[in-house]
Parts: structure tokens; sequence; C-alpha cells
């Protein structure tokens, strides 16, 4: 799945309703979508020089790092209501 498909499936999620997996599902809110969207939007993997990998999303907000032993450590910005 490329970026546009992955925007476009988000985009779809707006028209979920009640009970959309026939188990209660609740719609998926706006802001849940535009979360992830933003993630998606700011999507880049590098290498670092110290032989691990990191990935962020959301214009480098959220980062996650790859270790040498294929580890993942997560870096999450604080939620602000």
């Amino acid at each position: 799945m490329d970026m546009k498909e992955a925007l476009e499936r988000l985009e779809s999620f707006k028209s979920l309703g009640e009970d959309w997996d026939s188990y209660g599902g609740k719609p998926i809110s706006t802001a849940a979508i535009e979360t992830a969207k933003k993630m998606l939007e700011g999507f880049f993997v590098c290498p670092l020089s110290d032989g691990t990998v990191e990935i962020s999303f959301g214009n480098e907000e959220w980062v996650l790092k790859i270790d040498e032993a294929g580890d993942v450590n997560i870096h999450v910005p604080p939620i602000v209501s």
C-alpha cells in the first residue's frame, strides 16, 4: 500500500457507522483519523551512525528507534487534550 492509498483508506473510515464490524464497533473518531493521517504524512526512515535505524512520524514527533538487537524504543509526545 502506498501513501496515497493509506491516506484514502483512513479517509474511508469516516463512513464507518455504529456496529460497523457487527460486534458493536463504534464509529471511528475524526481525531483518531486526523492523528493517523498526520503520522503518515510525516513518515521518514533513516539510518543512524550508531548502527541503528530510526523511523519517525508526524513531523518527527513520534519516533521509533530500532537498536542493534532489533528491539524497538518508542518516543511519543505528551497528549494534550
